[in-house]
Formats: structure tokens, C-alpha cells, sequence
């Protein structure tokens, strides 16, 4: 007698699936995306990379002396510090440093792998959600249009360089996964699982949590037959998970109040554009030393989701309509608010998601030629996003040395992105930091000797010898939780009225002193809150499981003749991404100065202006002047563009001086040209002049010179007419 498959028990259900062979190219075709964080030495780092390795560093060092939670950059501001990691989600600097102190003791390796796990875990996270809901074939669909969407394979992590949104994008659909699983199978540990993936989430990049909570309340608010009891249940999971990461999020609301936010960056964030958005990707220009963000959905999604909406109202798939509807909306919001540009990546998921409903075509399953030229297609489609840039530093100094030195020499703020706001506290950097003596303490306080024994990343140690009471200034930044002892006994630490702490010594005498930045109510109430809900996710686990539990879906599994198809396609694409790496398809140099006005205008420093382009379509006007450097330059210049009335000769209009590009220019490499976007509120019936200036740090103009020799003047005017 022959028993039914479906009235198995659900232990030999498990023990009779066949290998997953869907899940295993899924895996595949994920790890090839991060093909250049693999095979290319080094990194490029004309992006924010370079401050996420940075921070990779700082993490691994307080983790190396014992802090399990760090809150302070003690490098930041000329060494003052600053509560960086107390405020800014901690996922994008804990996990490399974890495996910087585990595995590489290299940051730059640690983060390169971040980046592949996070393409890993988001191919096999979207593959299993939507194998489950419609079939194998198009959740391989959707593993290559989320992978090798622009956005999420070449914009963010390459050329932006925003690991926080890659590692959350990357999360996403693990979390709506634990999801779809715990309303469908309920098992013991989806409760758990799903609270994880919340929590980790939260800690990483918290406006994709919010996005995904959104997505899962709209997707699960759609009746649907398939779904099991239980719908809301997931949602419980969220909660704890929110609760679980209150050792983040509580004491940064709580102490939100103590800091002044310092945006920095603002004019140079990208935006978006309706016709970007569907815009085909060009390859990078070889003669760029920043590659331009290009911010589009890409045509391989786009067309699969076109193609896929007849197969979606003719066979009634919830999924893939939901989240179509779902893209529209996220394109109304990327349009109201252009510079989220991380909407983008919640649009490639969905839209992926909508597009896997061609994978339902029977015809797919029906004819090998069908499956393999649709795979090949989209893989055709999304050929520019495998041509990444190329390393342009082999080795990085991440030390603390190195990390004072990159803010002395004005490239910003080591551990923060350059369009990240910088928490700093009330006189925090009143002081120059090059008065003080034997590091911490400030020049010319006398009355003992003083020495210093240690500096780490969250304490001071001096030795010191009192003839008499001493008021002490220490150069760091004042901010709650700085508790200070001399030889074991407490001392009171307050805000120095000059800048810095200050440490009132009433007796001579000793000792050490040892400054240390230590807990508040605020923070013991958010470790408090993440150990017992994280304790009473255990116990409700456990209770779980000794509740009868039956409950099996299967999911849909690529035959062997699909997988065949699959897996040629995978060779292929192994051979066309070795030839990519030899540079014969590199798009032609210099293409992205077409189109633009040539002006060849040279200074005496070597910075020449090579070209603008000036777009007036809009309300205002869109300027974009094009640099180069021909040696290496002894300064961080930076230009001051401003709009001049021709009748008047008064100033209409005035951008406030920055770094060309956003990019300091001692840093610049040579015979690169740098695009430096400016939107001016100039109305496009007004005809204007443009005056360009470029400023020393000291502010003296440089003088411009014409491609034969005479002088154009320290100001270089650009004449606009009108529309």
C-alpha cells in the first residue's frame, strides 16, 4: 500500500525533499554580484567606504578592549571626540568589526566581505519568498532582477558607497521571508527568527525597517486564500525585535537633547528625476575619477514587470500584483521627496518582486528555449552593473593617527559619510587640540606633575604627583556618562567653561586618575530592555516547541532540465565576467563630458576648468562644471559659484564655497576630470552671467588663464542667455 505524499508526516516530508538546486544557483548568481569585491585588490575609495572602513576600525578596537557596546570616537574633532557611535545605528560598523577581530585583522577585508554576504543573503532571501509563494523559476527571476538591480549592485555600494543601506536592503527581504514563513508555517522559531531580523535591521539602516513594516502590513492586509491563521502574528515578532534593539534606540532618543546636529553636505546630495528613473544604466567613463550616480530602475526589471502583467490578471497572482501596485507608490514617493535616494533600492525590491510573476508563464516551464532566453535577457539587460570601479588604493591606514591626520588635512570626518550630520556637544572643540600637553591635558596647569599612561577609545589614565589643589582641563568633549577616580575614589566630572571636562583635585596628593565614559539611566534602561526581551523571546521559543507542531509548506523546486539551463547560464556569465576584467568592454574615455561647452581654463596651480554644461529646463538652473588636475595639487581648493545680473552687475544668486565635486582636492588624481553640480535659483527666461571662483584655504582667488596664455582674472564668467 502506497501512502499519499500529502498525508506524510511532516518529518518524512523533510527527509524526502530533493536538493534545492533553485536555492543553490540563487546562491550562485548572488555571490557573482559582489564579483568585484572578490577578484579586485584593494578598494576605491573616492566614496564613503573609506569612512565605514574607518569605523570598521574604531568598532574593532573598543570590541579588542572589552566595550561590548561602543558609544564614543575618540579620534573625532582634533581628538576631542565625539558620541558618533552612540547616535548612529550600529550594524554597518559592528559586523565588520567583528570579523575584522575574528578572521582578517584588516577592516578594508572585513567590509569587502560584509558587502558579499549581504548580496548572498539577499539573493537567497528573495528567492525562498517568492519560490514559496509562486514557483521556482521565478523566484530565480527575482534573485537576478533584485541582484543585479543598478541601485542595489553598482550605485549604493559602489559608487555612493552607503553600506548601512546595502546591509538593510539586504535584510529586507530576510525580514519579509521570517514573515510570509511565520504566517504560513508558524514553527517554534519564527517568532524568534523574525524579532532578529528586526532587530538587526533596526540596528543597521531603521527607514528600511520602517519601509519593510510598511510593505508586510500592506501585503498582509490583501486577503489572500493561501495564507494560514495567524496573519498578524509576525508583527509581534517586529515588536520584540524593536524592544531587542532598545540598547540602540532608547538612549539615543532619551540623550537626543545633549548634542547640536551639524549638517554637513547638504548641496551635494544627489537626486532623483522621473526620466532617470527609467532611464537605461550607461556604463562608467574611464576618465571620471568619481563615477556619476545614476539613479534608474534599470530595463531588465522594468520589462519583466511589464511583461509579467498579463501573466499576473490572467493566472490572479496576489503576490507579484501587490507589489506592483506597491512600486507605483514608491515611485510617487521618490518623486516627492528626491533626495531619499534610498527609496530606490525599496523600488528594486518590489519591483522585482512584481517582475518574478513572468516566471508563472507556463510556457517557461513548458519549453527549455522559453527559460533560457528570458534568464539570458535579463542577464543581457543587466550588463553594466558587473563593470564596477576599478581599486585605486591597495592598503589603508585605519589607525588613530591616521584618523586625526585625515581630519587635519581637511578631508572631513573619518568615521562619517561626507553628507552625515556630526553629533557634537556645547564648546566641544573650543580648543586646538595641538595646545595640549601629553595629549589630553590642556597647556599650563601647573601645581604637581602630570603624566599620561593610557589612551583607548573610551578612557584616559594619568599619573599623577599634587603639591597642591589642582583644577584639571581635559581636552574631550564633554557629554553624559564621563565619570572620573582618582586612586579608587570617585571625582566629580563636569563641562569646562573653556571647552573640554574639567576635574576638581581639592588634596594634594598621588595616584591615577582615570577618566572613562561609563553608563546612564538612559543606556542601563536600554540594556535592561534588549537582555529581557531577548530572555522572554527565549522562553516563548521554547514554549513553542512543546506545543504540537505539524504545520509543512513546500516550496516549488526547479526540475533537473531548468537547472541545466540555470547552471549554463551560470558558466557563461563566469566567462563574460573574465573578460570584463581584462577591460575590453570599458565604455569609451571621456564620454561623459559630451554634449558640454569646452572652456579649457587653466590656473597656476594646475586645477583647470575643462568644461559646463547648463540645463535650464527646470524652475532652476542646473549647472555642472567639469575639473581636472594636471599634477598633483598642494591645497584643498574650493570653488564659489554665484549669478550675476548683466545690467546691474549685482550678485542675484551665491553657492556657498565647497570642495569641487564634493571631493577635497589634495586627494585628486591626476588627468581625471571631476563633475561639480550646482542648482542655482535662477528663472529660465532670465539671462544672467555665471561667475566661477576658486578659493586656497587661506580664501585668496587663483587666477584663471586662456588656453593661450592671457589672463582671464581670479573670477571666470560663464554668459548664460535665455530659453
Amino acid at each position: 500500500m502506497t501512502i499519499p505524499a500529502n498525508e506524510l508526516p511532516v518529518w518524512m516530508k523533510r527527509a524526502l525533499r530533493r536538493t534545492d538546486w533553485g536555492l543553490l544557483l540563487a546562491l550562485a548568481f548572488s555571490l557573482l554580484a559582489g564579483w568585484s569585491f572578490v577578484l579586485q585588490p584593494g578598494f576605491f575609495h573616492q566614496n564613503a567606504n573609506e569612512n565605514y572602513i574607518f569605523r570598521t576600525a574604531e568598532y574593532a578596537r573598543a570590541l579588542a578592549e572589552g566595550r561590548l557596546y561602543p558609544r564614543w570616537s575618540a579620534e573625532t574633532l582634533a581628538g576631542y571626540g565625539a558620541p558618533i557611535p552612540h547616535y548612529a545605528p550600529p550594524g554597518a560598523g559592528y559586523l565588520p568589526a567583528l570579523i575584522q577581530q575574528l578572521y582578517t585583522n584588516d577592516p578594508a577585508q572585513a567590509v569587502r566581505l560584509v558587502y558579499i554576504a549581504a548580496y548572498i543573503l539577499a539573493g537567497l532571501s528573495i528567492y525562498a519568498l517568492v519560490a514559496r509563494r509562486l514557483n521556482a523559476i521565478s523566484g530565480l527571476i527575482a534573485t537576478l532582477l533584485y541582484v543585479y538591480s543598478p541601485y542595489f549592485a553598482l550605485t549604493a555600494p559602489h559608487i555612493i558607497g552607503d553600506l548601512p543601506v546595502v546591509l538593510g536592503l539586504a535584510l529586507l527581504p530576510a525580514l519579509l521571508w521570517s514573515v510570509d514563513r511565520c504566517v504560513l508555517q508558524n514553527e517554534p522559531t519564527d517568532l524568534l527568527l523574525t524579532g532578529g531580523l528586526s532587530a538587526a535591521l533596526l540596528m543597521t539602516e531603521p527607514r528600511i525597517l520602517a519601509a519593510g513594516v510598511i510593505l508586510a502590513g500592506v501585503w498582509l492586509s490583501v486577503p489572500d486564500r493561501q495564507r494560514g491563521l495567524g496573519r498578524w502574528l509576525p508583527f509581534a515578532g517586529i515588536g520584540f525585535g524593536v524592544l531587542i534593539a532598545a540598547i540602540f534606540w532608547l538612549p539615543a532618543v532619551v540623550e537626543g537633547g545633549v548634542v547640536t546636529w551639524l549638517e554637513r553636505g547638504q548641496d551635494l546630495r544627489p537626486t532623483i528625476s522621473l526620466t532617470g528613473l527609467f532611464a537605461p544604466l550607461r556604463m562608467l567613463d574611464p576618465d571620471a575619477m568619481i563615477p556619476t550616480a545614476q539613479f534608474t530602475f534599470g530595463w531588465a526589471s522594468l520589462a519583466a514587470a511589464l511583461i509579467s502583467v498579463p501573466v499576473i490578471i490572467r493566472r490572479r497572482l496576489a503576490l507579484p500584483a501587490i507589489f506592483a501596485v506597491l512600486t507605483v507608490g514608491i515611485i510617487v514617493l521618490l518623486l516627492t521627496f528626491r533626495y531619499q535616494v534610498w527609496l530606490l533600492g525599496i523600488g528594486a525590491f518590489t519591483l522585482a518582486v512584481a517582475g518574478s510573476g513572468l516566471g508563472a508563464a507556463r510556457r517557461l516551464r513548458q519549453r527549455r528555449a522559453a527559460l533560457t532566453l528570458t534568464l539570458a535577457a535579463i542577464l543581457a539587460l543587466s550588463f553594466p552593473v558587473w563593470i564596477a570601479p576599478d581599486s585605486t588604493e591597495l592598503n589603508m591606514d585605519a589607525s588613530p593617527e591616521a584618523q586625526r591626520l585625515y581630519e587635519q588635512l581637511g578631508y572631513g570626518i573619518a568615521v562619517l559619510p561626507p553628507d552625515a550630520p556630526l553629533p557634537t556637544t556645547p564648546r566641544g572643540t573650543s580648543l586646538a587640540a595641538s595646545s595640549a600637553l601629553n595629549g589630553k591635558l590642556a597647556a599650563g596647569q601647573h601645581g604637581g606633575q602630570i603624566g599620561t599612561l593610557a589612551h583607548t577609545t573610551h578612557s584616559d589614565t594619568f599619573q599623577l604627583l599634587l603639591n597642591e589643589p589642582l583644577s584639571l582641563q581635559i581636552l574631550t568633549s564633554y557629554f553624559p556618562g564621563w565619570t572620573a577616580t582618582f586612586h579608587g575614589d570617585s571625582v566629580r566630572v563636569s563641562p569646562h567653561p573653556e571647552g573640554g571636562l574639567m576635574i576638581n583635585l581639592a588634596t594634594p596628593d598621588r595616584g591615577e586618575l582615570v577618566v572613562e565614559l561609563g553608563t546612564t539611566p538612559p543606556r542601563l534602561m536600554g540594556w535592561i530592555s534588549t537582555l529581557v526581551t531577548f530572555g522572554l523571546l527565549l522562553l516563548i521559543t521554547y514554549w513553542r516547541y512543546r506545543q504540537p507542531h505539524s504545520r509543512y509548506v513546500e516550496s516549488d523546486q526547479l526540475s533537473l532540465d531548468e537547472a541545466r539551463v540555470g547552471g549554463a547560464l551560470l558558466i557563461v556569465l563566469l566567462f563574460a565576467l573574465a573578460f570584463l576584467s581584462t577591460g575590453i568592454f570599458n565604455a569609451p574615455n571621456g564620454y561623459g563630458l559630451a554634449d558640454s561647452v569646452s572652456v579649457r581654463a587653466q590656473t597656476d596651480t594646475g586645477l583647470e576648468l575643462l568644461a559646463y554644461r547648463v540645463d535650464r529646463s527646470g524652475a532652476a538652473l542646473d549647472l555642472t562644471l567639469y575639473w581636472r588636475s594636471a599634477r598633483f595639487l598642494p591645497d584643498n581648493y574650493q570653488v564659489q559659484v554665484s549669478v550675476i545680473d548683466p545690467l546691474t552687475q549685482a550678485t542675484t544668486a551665491l553657492a556657498p564655497a565647497r570642495h569641487p565635486g564634493g571631493y577635497p582636492t589634495r586627494r585628486w588624481l591626476t588627468n581625471l576630470y571631476v563633475a561639480d553640480r550646482y542648482t542655482l535659483s535662477v528663472p529660465p527666461d532670465q539671462p544672467a552671467t555665471l561667475s566661477v571662483e576658486v578659493l586656497t584655504s587661506t580664501q585668496a582667488p587663483l587666477t584663471f588663464f586662456a588656453s593661450n596664455g592671457l589672463t582671464i582674472g581670479s573670477a571666470m564668467p560663464i554668459t548664460l542667455g535665455t530659453d
